[in-house]
């Protein structure tokens, strides 16, 4: 493949460009992969686990629990409200009775669950502008580092190895083998 005077080269594609430009190779591709998921699903699991531990057991449209709450309810028209309130019942009646929920254990709050999934779903959709950005620019460098410390992991055993047989020479030992003091 020829290179111009910059190094680049003429042949590549605009992913490889992208990549040499990034110091990147085509084998840091899994590990970005994987980094990226597991991000993405340590994401999902904690925005889900925060709306379900923080959500009240009431429904927040018709018992609001102080001032803020209660000035965002003020705003929302009532048809909506009555709404979403019928949504809601309509949502609990048919997660409490679908097959999927009578296997779950009886100590969970199906609603709650359904419910808090979807408060998470959402913040994240909002959020999303921030978390995407981030959880790229957070694999780039989770795969740097796991390749630097897959590169130094291997050298610091060599050093190890080298400083063993430096400690094992300098000990004096008899022709028995015994260490002499």
């Amino acid at each position: 493949m020829e290179s111009t005077s910059d190094g680049a080269n003429l042949g590549a594609g605009p992913v490889q460009l992208f990549m040499q430009s990034h110091n990147m190779t085509v084998a840091d591709v899994p590990v970005f992969v994987v980094v990226h998921t597991a991000l993405s699903a340590i994401l999902v699991s904690s925005t889900w686990y925060l709306c379900y531990v923080t959500m009240s057991r009431h429904n927040i449209m018709s018992q609001p629990t102080n001032a803020l709450s209660k000035f965002c309810v003020a705003w929302i028209p009532e048809t909506w409200r009555r709404n979403w309130t019928a949504q809601l019942v309509q949502l609990e009646a048919s997660t409490t009775q679908s097959s999927w929920a009578q296997r779950l254990p009886a100590s969970l709050d199906i609603p709650r669950l359904v419910i808090s999934f979807c408060q998470a779903k959402l913040g994240r959709l909002f959020f999303k502008p921030i978390t995407v950005p981030g959880r790229i620019w957070l694999s780039y460098k989770g795969t740097l580092a796991w390749r630097e410390r897959q590169r130094g992991g291997g050298q610091h055993l060599d050093e190890s190895n080298q400083i063993n047989k430096n400690i094992q020479s300098s000990i004096k030992k008899d022709k028995h083998g015994e260490k002499i003091s």
